[in-house]
C-alpha cells in the first residue's frame, strides 16, 4: 500500500505541480547533451545540433554540419566544411577539409584536411596537418607530418617530425630526426618525456563522458517514468495507429507501439495552462511517418514533452519532431527530418539531422533539474571537465518549485514509513 499510495501521490503531483515533476527523474548531467548513443552516433550533413553530442560507438558528423562538444567511445571524424567544438575519440580522429574544431583528444592517430582550423591536438599516435591547415599545439605519441603552407603553433613529437614546404611552427621538438624542406620555426627544443605527452591529457578529457552511466540514467529515467502508472491509473490510451492530423491535450498517455501516417500533424496543446508537460510511456516503438510536423500550441515556454520508449523511435523523411527521447531501441531519422526542441538518449545507434536542445517549448529541461541523482540512482561523472584549454559548462542549480515538491516527496515518503 505504501508503493501505492506514494505512486497515487507522484502522479497527482505531476499533474497538478505544473509538471516539476516530469523531469526530476531524467539527470541534469544527460540534459547538458543534445544527443547521446549507446552505439554509433551520425549526424546528417548541414545540420545543426545546439548543444553537446556522445556516442559509445564511432561518431560521424556530416559535411557542413555545426555541432557543440563531439566524445566517441570509438573513432570520429567530421566532414568537410563542419564546425564542431572539443572532439574526444578514443580511437583515430579525421577532420574534414575547410573543417573547424576546437581541442582534439585522440586516442589513436589525428588527421585534419586541407585548410581545416583545429585548436590543439592531443594524439594518442601520428598527427598528420594538410596544406594550409592551421592548429594550436600539437603534441603527438608518433610521428608528426605538417603539409606545404600550414601554421602550427608548436610541436612535440614522440618520433620524428617532418615539416611541409613553406609551413610554419613555433618551437619544435622530436625524440627522433626534424625533417625540414624550407619550413620557418622559432627553435628546435628538446623533448621532455613527461611534460610533452599527450597521453595523460587524452585520459583526462576522457573522463568528461561515462557511457556506462549515462546508460544507467536513461534506464533510471525510464522505469521511474513507467513506475507513475498502472492498474489502477493506467494513464490515456493514445492508440496504436494515428491515421491523420491528431491533438493530445497535456498529461500522461501509456501504450505499447504507436505510428503517424505520413503528412500528419501532431499538435500538442496546453490548453493555457501553466507549464503543461506531455508524457509518452510506449512498452515498443513509435514510427513517425513522412513530413510529419509535431507542435505546441496555447502554451508557454516552459511546456516539456518525453517519449519514453521501449523499442526504437523512427522520423520519417522531412518530418519535424519534438520532445526529450529515452529510446531502449536505436534512433533513425529519414533525410531532412529534425528535432525541432529537445533531447535524444538512446541504449543504441543513433542517425538523425538537426537538433535545438535549447530555449524552445518541449524540453524536459525547461523545468529545473535536481543537481545530483537521487540517492537511489547512480552517480553521475561530471558531464563536463574542465581540461587543460577546455571551456567548463555549469551544472544548473535547483529551482525552488523543484526543491519544494522534492521536499513533500520526502515528507510523504517519511510520513508513510513511520505509519
Amino acid at each position: 500500500m505504501k508503493n501505492k499510495w506514494l505512486k497515487i501521490f507522484l502522479t497527482s503531483a505531476l499533474l497538478n505541480s505544473t509538471g516539476a515533476l516530469a523531469t526530476l527523474f531524467i539527470s541534469s548531467d544527460l540534459l547538458n547533451y543534445s544527443v547521446i548513443s549507446g552505439a554509433a552516433l551520425t549526424i546528417e550533413a548541414g545540420a545543426t545540433v545546439s548543444g553537446e553530442l556522445a556516442g559509445e560507438g564511432a561518431v560521424g558528423i556530416g559535411a557542413n554540419a555545426t555541432t557543440g562538444n563531439v566524445y566517441s567511445g570509438a573513432a570520429a571524424g567530421t566532414g568537410a566544411g563542419s564546425v564542431v567544438g572539443n572532439v574526444y575519440s578514443s580511437a583515430a580522429t579525421n577532420i574534414g577539409a575547410n573543417a573547424t574544431a576546437g581541442d582534439i583528444y585522440s586516442g589513436d592517430a589525428t588527421g585534419t584536411g586541407d585548410s581545416s582550423i583545429i585548436g590543439q591536438i592531443y594524439s594518442g599516435a601520428a598527427a598528420n596537418v594538410a596544406a594550409n591547415g592551421i592548429t594550436g599545439d600539437i603534441y603527438s605519441v608518433d610521428a608528426t607530418v605538417t603539409g606545404a603552407m600550414s601554421n602550427v603553433q608548436n610541436i612535440y613529437s614522440g618520433a620524428a617530425i617532418t615539416l611541409g614546404g613553406g609551413s610554419s611552427a613555433g618551437d619544435v621538438s622530436a625524440v627522433g630526426a626534424i625533417t625540414n624542406p624550407g619550413a620557418a620555426r622559432s627553435t628546435d627544443t628538446v623533448y621532455d618525456a613527461e611534460l610533452h605527452n599527450p597521453v595523460p591529457f587524452i585520459e583526462e578529457y576522457g573522463t568528461t563522458f561515462d557511457t556506462e552511466t549515462a546508460m544507467a540514467q536513461i534506464s533510471s529515467a525510464q522505469a521511474s517514468y513507467n513506475g507513475l502508472t498502472d492498474e489502477s491509473n493506467p494513464g490515456i490510451n493514445p492508440g496504436t495507429s494515428l491515421a491523420g492530423d491528431t491533438t493530445f491535450t497535456s498529461g500522461i498517455y501509456t501504450g505499447t507501439s504507436l505510428t503517424t501516417a505520413a503528412g500528419s500533424t501532431i499538435t500538442l496543446d496546453g490548453e493555457n495552462k501553466e507549464n503543461p508537460f506531455w508524457l509518452f510511456n510506449l512498452s515498443s516503438a513509435l514510427s513517425v511517418g513522412a513530413t510529419n510536423e509535431f507542435i505546441i500550441i496555447n502554451a508557454d515556454e516552459n511546456a516539456s514533452v518525453v517519449w519514453n520508449l521501449g523499442g526504437a523511435l523512427t522520423l520519417g523523411a522531412s518530418t519535424s519532431f519534438i520532445g526529450t527521447v529515452l529510446a531502449t531501441g536505436a534512433i533513425s531519422g529519414g533525410a531532412g527530418s529534425y528535432l525541432s526542441c529537445g533531447n535524444l538518449f538512446s541504449k543504441a545507434a543513433v542517425a538523425i539531422g538537426s537538433v535545438t536542445s535549447s530555449d524552445c517549448p518541449g524540453l524536459a529541461s525547461n523545468m529545473a533539474q535536481p543537481s545530483s541523482a537521487p540517492d537511489d540512482e547512480p552517480e553521475a561523472a561530471p558531464a563536463i571537465y574542465s581540461p587543460p584549454g577546455g571551456a567548463t559548462t555549469s551544472v544548473p542549480e535547483p529551482s525552488t518549485l523543484a526543491i519544494f515538491v522534492l521536499g513533500l516527496i520526502v515528507l510523504v515518503w517519511r510520513h508513510r514509513r513511520l505509519g
